[in-house]
């Protein structure tokens, strides 16, 4: 699943994706709680409202692998 997938998929297939990504970091502000994902090669921020019952997914940075190149 690729950034653009993700953020056009509808809520039910980014709340399994989240289920199954690596948890990062979270912090809470106020009535608002952030989480930060890992998924695939890209980043999901989660920020969960409790006062209006919403979630908003945003994603960024791809993640690239480092590959050696091998001496010969």
């Amino acid at each position: 699943m690729s950034k653009d997938e993700f953020l056009a998929a509808n809520a039910a297939t980014q709340l399994e994706a989240i289920s199954n990504a690596q948890f990062v970091w979270e912090r809470n502000e106020k009535d608002i709680r952030i989480t930060l994902y890992k998924l695939y090669d890209f980043y999901v921020q989660a920020r969960i409202s409790k006062e209006e019952n919403t979630i908003h997914f945003d994603c960024f940075g791809v993640i690239k692998s480092k590959l050696k190149a091998s001496s010969k």
